[in-house]
């Protein structure tokens, strides 16, 4: 998950894709990381809690997809 987390940095420090808010998908960016960064440290002492913060990572990464989707002209999707 701490891995998942520094991908989302590398996506922030990719830039915005075309066409998509920046501020909305740099907030998505920061959010998701935060999460993801939360869910990692928290499952150690709690898996349902960090299992619980990684559900949220994961339904947000898909909304995520939808815009680099339309920005991109891309089909991201999560298996």
């Amino acid at each position: 998950m701490r891995m998942l987390g520094d991908s989302f940095v590398r996506l922030a420090d990719a830039g915005v894709p075309p066409g998509v808010d920046a501020a909305d998908y740099m907030a998505r960016l920061a959010t998701l990381e935060d999460f993801a960064r939360q869910a990692a440290d928290t499952y150690s002492v709690s898996p349902i809690e960090g299992a619980a913060t990684f559900a949220v990572v994961r339904e947000q990464t898909g909304v995520l997809f939808d815009q680099l989707n339309a920005a991109l002209g891309t089909s991201y999707r999560l298996p």
